[in-house]
């Protein structure tokens, strides 16, 4: 019987036989020019060395450097948008980032002291072999009480950002 239905309708098989062929090869030839088409052969990801530093209230400074992969362009500059633009050139990007807090550094071992030009500064260990992190130059020792000079030549340990705004206020 198949037979019979082939033999008599040959011409609309053989059509359809056709066509289902030249739809499949149609498939095969999109999906080929697709894969050479992707967004990822024709715009390769870029490599930009990233420059991140953060600013802290103490005037500390802390600098972190990234080789950073670009997929996307957009996706960049949104993980990036709590961050300031410096700078910006040929694979390279310079970010800045002010953080209203102390810095870990002296939130562990910070001190207000005073210098040997009697100038009060603010410096992480002891004094002698302690890193300067700041000098306030507008504030001399010698303007200040004799308790408080006292007090900064032991060195005055800082609690907060607060305590060290309220000793610097109270100075000026």
């Amino acid at each position: 019987m198949l037979k019979q239905v082939v033999h008599k309708h040959w011409l609309p098989f053989s059509l359809g036989a056709v066509s289902f062929a030249l739809l499949l090869g149609t498939f095969l030839i999109l999906s080929e020019d697709e894969s050479y088409d992707s967004p990822q052969m024709a715009n390769p990801p870029n490599t930009t060395e990233v420059l991140l530093e953060t600013v802290f209230a103490d005037g500390n400074i802390r600098t972190e450097r990234i080789d950073e992969t670009i997929w996307a362009i957009d996706d960049f500059w949104a993980e990036y948008e709590e961050w300031q633009l410096v700078n910006q050139s040929n694979n390279f990007v310079h970010f800045r980032k002010t953080i209203l807090d102390l810095s870990p550094e002296i939130k562990k071992s910070g001190y207000l002291g005073i210098d040997a030009d009697k100038g009060i500064v603010l410096y992480t260990g002891q004094l002698e072999a302690g890193q300067i992190v700041t000098r306030y130059s507008e504030m001399k020792a010698s303007k200040l009480s004799d308790a408080d000079v006292a007090a900064l030549e032991q060195g005055i340990q800082i609690e907060s950002l607060d305590h060290l705004q309220k000793l610097l206020a109270q100075w000026q």
